[in-house]
């Protein structure tokens, strides 16, 4: 059973694509317990979840608390993947999905008359 992760370790740079049945999430930060949580993710039956270079389908549960799903990423150390950088995890056949538009926090500009 895997656990529903803090929220800390819930990323803000992880962004979903949509191609036809196909959507990707894109982490670029490894989480520390293996687990990260997609909250816009709807799924179906037929879900299926994978890491691009990594062989074996991975683990998934619904979020029934914050909704959608908790995936646990292989016990591995990020470096022994192909990419040291970012990681896409590709989910089929989900039912839906809401994607929000991102709005990078930026800090504030202060004009000094001058």
């Amino acid at each position: 059973m895997i656990r529903r992760p803090p929220r800390s370790t819930l990323f803000p740079y992880t962004t979903l694509f949509r191609s036809r049945v196909i959507v990707f999430a894109i982490l670029l930060k490894w989480p520390s317990d293996n687990l990260v949580s997609l909250g816009s993710i709807v799924s179906s039956s037929k879900t299926k979840v994978t890491l691009l270079g990594y062989d074996e389908p991975l683990d998934w549960v619904e979020d029934e608390v914050a909704g959608g799903i908790v995936v646990s990423l292989p016990s591995v150390s990020p470096a022994q993947m192909r990419s040291q950088w970012a990681w896409t995890i590709k989910l089929i056949g989900v039912e839906s999905f809401n994607q929000a538009p991102f709005k990078p926090e930026l800090p504030e500009v202060k004009i000094i008359p001058g």
